[in-house]
């Protein structure tokens, strides 16, 4: 019974969280949410996505399934049809960080780079992050944690990490075919 209900109390707290970040997004909000979970960093994901008029972009670590779930990769996919600019670059480039990646919509695939090895040995700190429409932002401060701070409508942070992604994605190899 408590494991019911922990479960139902889980998804309702998750469903407020949506309500939450729905609204910061719907207000152009600049206040600054901090997030500690990959579900909480899925639920961000998907409705930073969800909301994109323009582009999204992101770098990660892996595009595990705990953050980069089905309703992210449906949200990727309709963005690319509704015409929205996607570029995503991951750092970690195992078989398993990868493996899913097959489920998704090849259109969404074709947006993925790696981040060369060259990039990867230069010591260049490769923060998880994604910028919706050049004011929105996921950044996250603690990669083993998950812990992140999101805002709605930063324009100018969000300017600098598009700087950064920049400078990334020249060096970004296209992923090609998923293991």
């Amino acid at each position: 019974m408590s494991t019911v209900l922990s479960s139902e109390l889980r998804e309702k707290v998750m469903r407020e969280y949506r309500v939450i970040i729905r609204s910061l997004l719907d207000t152009n909000s600049q206040e600054i949410v901090e997030n500690a979970s990959l579900s909480h960093a899925a639920v961000i994901l998907e409705e930073m996505v969800r909301h994109a008029k323009t582009s999204f972009i992101a770098v990660a670590q892996s595009l595990n399934k705990d953050a980069w779930n089905d309703q992210v990769v449906q949200a990727l996919a309709e963005a690319k049809q509704r015409g929205v600019d996607i570029d995503l670059l991951v750092t970690n480039q195992d078989n398993a960080s990868l493996a899913h990646l097959n489920d998704w919509d090849f259109s969404v695939r074709k947006c993925i780079r790696k981040i060369s090895e060259k990039v990867r040995e230069s010591g260049i700190h490769l923060e998880n992050f994604a910028v919706m429409d050049r004011k929105a932002l996921r950044f996250e401060v603690d990669k083993e944690h998950a812990s992140a701070v999101f805002c709605a409508n930063s324009p100018e942070a969000a300017t600098t990490i598009l700087k950064h992604f920049q400078c990334l994605k020249e060096e970004a190899i296209p992923l090609g075919t998923c293991p």
